[in-house]
């Protein structure tokens, strides 16, 4: 240790002789080389009579050397040591103390300096909360096994006269009490104290009775407490009571004052501490308990009809038992109290409710229980319908039949949960308070009533990366500029004054002295600072507890900046959006292309029916519009899906008409409808609606000429071969070999089509198909599948609709798209070629690994005889109008091959002039 200059050479000698802990500096030989005022104090010493002592002389620890080198040897491990061992004054008495030690160099003499502080106050505290929970636990025992009420009131006014050391005890019932429930008086005078009884028929003795009953008011459950130093003018009493300090609780049964519990001392003038209130408090609260138990039991016993009384209105649990000890009653306070109705809990064993711990003291203890013929005070731990468990006291008696045979029990029981856990509590404060500092993940620190920092925990050192000595000791919090400039200062402030506060969020940096190898950190912080009070309510010391919740604000901070993002992106996106309120139809949002496409703005369509009388300004279109998007809706929101899209004529601002295509997606209680414009690809499907016509009486003309395969091959090989010998024939004449060779090639462009879709089987059957893996998105691919098919099927006046469509996160698989729109499409197509009117349905659901697919049509169906060989190649359906539809049969055969090559099955169910129904499967993974 060395001392830079004179002037701070004095500062520091200043310090410490002025230090409220006494200090003692020491050599290795345990001479007294330094002391301060506190020591001479504490040691009843001068200075100068402790200078001429060793250490053996003032400490009974340390009383030979070899100890000293002992104490030494842990020095040199250690930097500081602590611990607790007895000063020996001057007198000869000795005290506890707790030291803190430290190993001083000064210019290469080594020193000790010990540091002490007087632990007689807490010493004596904990002396007198052990007292304090032994006094307790002899009241628990008497109240406990007592059977007499009398003797049960005088062993507790004992106790209470032993504890206190009172020259009177007394325990006192009201008048109106006397009428419900009377307890007889009980009075303990200390042997030798000459006085008279409070209970005498004097008029002394019942103007104090009166005083105490009528004119004195105890609030709450505090203590009535008065000294008398002299003896008043009205109260006469005072000196022939022999009374100088009084103190008494009532103990409260109904609404009134019922029952007093009082300690008189006739010998001196006496304060009261707060500990002793408080013990006198719980004192009362264990007889109010016991006398509450002992009302309760004593109207159970009166008659039946006080016991239905009771129990019907009785504010604790009440059950009964029959003699196999099942619950044959129990009322309503019981049944909320454990959470169970009254069917669950009727004729079951009453064992089965307990814990496994408590279930055999049950069993052993309820043949006992029937042959005594009354209980008081049994703990159970008795399971709730939640499943955890609470701890009961249970008092009860039994009930008989005429024949003296044992009828059943009447049982009640409290709550005393809260009760074992106090005194859990009390017995384990100290050490938890240890442990909740040590382990606790909130950063805590403890701060003295000049504002220096006394103690922190782990957490401490954690979030500022330092150790605690750094600021231990050290920081000020009333003296800090961060504090003041934030504004914490008037909450400490205020933390002193003895509120409990929680101080806004702020931002804090450690402040670690320049020079320091330690850097320091900023954290935002949420913290609460609260006071510790003495017994005397004094604060001591205020606590700050802090969470550190800066990954909290920066993520708020990220999250911020992403909202904004999305609300740009959701702004810009090129498609209509809108978001509605499903309840009230408010809409919430429009973004910009909905303007756009629309030229309706927010204020122009507030709700939902604004947009309904423009957007559809026809009335049974706008009926039929809104019921059918309701529905959709409805359907969305059972079943958690997208909701169904449908086109629509929309009227904009400007009167145009548009085509819309319109979906959405439930958001709890909004939908976010969105919207595709179509009216370009309608104009343009108007256009190719002639070609597709076309294109479709060619397919019809190339299915009729494969109805028939043998029929379509051998019929244009034979148009070749014999016209192809009639071009031989001499002298031809140019019209007819022109028409000769048209013949034969039209017959060769007959045969072409056959053998393609021949040489297509012919591919499948030899494994020349190659699948193509990509990601498909099935809903969208059956929405393509509706686009495509729906002005074919307006045309036919038949109803084409999606329905059972995928959830959206489940509407991506893996397999080969092309094949599978060739399945859909040539299914779709067969369903639109064999159906005259009616409707079309297909979609697809979820079974397991697998999807199905489905084509429902109200057409001509399919003969019996044909169903078992429809997948086989070159199979149709016989009809009349062979030659509108005929085809090869090669269709549904190339179709099945598809559906296998993608690993899944094909079926289909069907009924001659009902119509038919395909199905399909392929696996989900692919």
């Amino acid at each position: 240790m060395t001392i830079p200059n004179q002037k701070h050479a004095n500062l520091y000698r200043s310090l410490v002789l002025n230090s409220g802990d006494a200090m003692y500096l020491f050599n290795l030989d345990g001479k007294l080389v330094e002391v301060n005022k506190q020591a001479c104090a504490n040691l009843g010493y001068t200075r100068e009579e402790l200078l001429a002592l060793s250490l053996f002389d003032v400490d009974t620890e340390y009383k030979t050397k070899e100890k000293l080198l002992e104490f030494f040897s842990i020095l040199n491990r250690e930097k500081h040591y602590k611990q607790t061992t007895y000063h020996k004054r001057k007198d000869g008495s000795t005290f506890p103390v707790e030291v803190s030690i430290s190993l001083l160099n000064e210019n290469g003499n080594k020193l000790i300096l010990g540091i002490s502080r007087d632990m007689t106050d807490h010493v004596e505290a904990k002396q007198d909360l052990f007292s304090y929970i032994d006094t307790l636990e002899k009241i628990h025992q008497i109240t406990l096994i007592s059977k007499d009420i009398e003797k049960m009131i005088s062993d507790v006014l004992n106790v209470v006269q032993e504890v206190f050391k009172a020259d009177r005890t007394f325990f006192i019932s009201s008048d109106n009490t006397k009428d419900q429930f009377h307890f007889p008086p009980v009075e303990i005078i200390k042997p030798g104290v000459a006085c008279i009884s409070i209970f005498d028929e004097n008029e002394i003795a019942n103007n104090y009775r009166q005083e105490l009953f009528e004119k004195r008011k105890y609030p709450g459950n505090n203590t009535f407490v008065s000294t008398y130093s002299e003896p008043e003018e009205n109260k006469s009493y005072i000196k022939d009571l022999y009374i100088k300090s009084e103190m008494i609780v009532a103990i409260t049964i109904t609404n009134n004052t019922d029952y007093l519990l009082g300690v008189h001392d006739g010998t001196k003038i006496r304060e009261w501490s707060q500990l002793e209130k408080k013990l006198f408090i719980e004192i009362s609260r264990r007889l109010e308990d016991t006398i509450n138990r002992l009302h309760y039991y004593h109207h159970l016993k009166q008659s039946e009809k006080k016991y239905k009384t009771l129990f019907e209105n009785a504010p604790l649990s009440y059950h009964s038992l029959n003699s196999n000890g099942n619950i044959v009653d129990v009322n309503n306070t019981w049944l909320k109290f454990l959470g169970y109705k009254k069917k669950d809990v009727i004729g079951k064993n009453y064992g089965d409710f307990l814990h496994p711990d408590w279930k055999h003291v049950f069993e052993t203890n309820f043949p006992k229980f029937k042959a005594c013929g009354y209980v008081n005070d049994v703990h159970f731990k008795i399971r709730h319908q939640k499943g955890h468990y609470k701890y009961i006291s249970l008092q009860g008696c039994t009930g008989c039949h005429p024949d003296g045979t044992f009828e059943k029990t009447y049982c009640v029981f409290q709550d005393i949960t809260s009760r074992k856990k106090a005194e859990d509590e009390l017995k384990d404060s100290e050490e938890r308070y240890r442990l909740l500092m040590k382990q606790s993940p909130f950063t805590v620190e403890i701060y003295d009533l000049n504002g220096l920092q006394i103690s922190v925990n782990k957490a401490y050192e954690e979030l500022w990366q330092i150790p605690k000595e750094i600021t231990l000791f050290k920081f000020n919090i009333l003296k800090s500029p961060q504090v003041r400039s934030t504004g914490m200062l008037n909450y400490i402030k205020r933390a002193y004054a003895g509120e409990t506060l929680d101080i806004p969020d702020h931002k804090f940096t450690s402040e670690i002295e320049a020079g320091s190898i330690y850097k320091s950190q900023s954290r935002w912080l949420r913290t609460r600072v609260y006071p510790i009070e003495n017994e005397f309510e004094k604060v001591t010391h205020i606590v700050l507890v802090h969470r550190d919740i800066t990954d909290q604000k920066e993520a708020q901070k990220a999250l911020r900046k992403s909202e904004g993002q999305f609300k740009t992106f959701v702004q810009r996106v090129p498609i209509p959006l809108s978001l509605v309120n499903i309840t009230n139809g408010k809409i919430k949002y429009l973004n910009d292309r909905f303007l756009n496409t629309f030229g309706y703005t927010l204020n122009d369509i507030p709700h939902l029916d604004d947009w309904s009388q423009l957007a559809y300004p026809d009335p049974k279109y706008r009926k039929w519009v809104m019921d059918n998007w309701e529905k959709a809706v409805d359907y969305g929101i059972k079943h958690e899906t997208d909701i169904t899209p449908d086109i629509y004529d929309i009227t904009c601002k400007d009167g145009s008409i548009k085509k819309i295509l319109i979906s959405g997606i439930v958001l709890g209680d909004d939908f976010l409808a969105n919207f595709i414009d179509l009216t370009v690809q309608k104009n343009t499907e108007k256009e190719l609606i002639a070609a597709k016509e076309k294109a479709e009486e060619s397919e019809k003309l190339k299915t009729a000429f494969l109805a028939n395969m043998s029929h379509e091959i051998r019929t244009p090989m034979n148009g070749i071969l014999g016209f192809a010998d009639l071009l031989s024939t001499p002298k031809l004449s140019g019209e007819k070999r022109e028409k000769y060779i048209k013949i034969i090639s039209q017959s060769g462009e007959r045969m072409l089509a056959t053998i393609n879709a021949i040489i297509e089987i012919s591919k499948i059957e030899t494994n020349q198909i190659v699948k193509c893996i990509s990601q498909v998105n099935v809903t969208e691919l059956l929405q393509n599948q509706l686009l495509f098919f729906l002005p074919d099927a307006n045309k036919r006046k038949i109803t084409l609709r999606v329905k059972s469509l995928l959830p959206v996160d489940e509407s991506f698989i893996f397999t080969d798209y092309t094949m599978l729109t060739s399945i859909l499409t040539n299914l779709i197509n067969n369903a639109l070629k064999y159906t005259n009117s009616g409707s079309i349905t297909f979609g697809c659901t979820k079974k397991n690994d697998l999807l199905e697919f489905s084509v429902k049509d109200t057409g001509i169906g399919i003969p019996q005889n044909v169903q078992k060989s429809i997948f086989e190649r070159f199979t149709r359906v016989d009809l009349e109008n062979t030659k509108a539809i005929e085809g090869s049969g090669l269709g549904l055969s190339i179709t099945k091959a598809y559906v296998e090559l993608l690993g899944g099955e094909i079926w289909m169910e069907s009924e001659k002039g009902v119509g038919s129904q395909f199905f399909f499967t392929i696996p989900i993974k692919g």
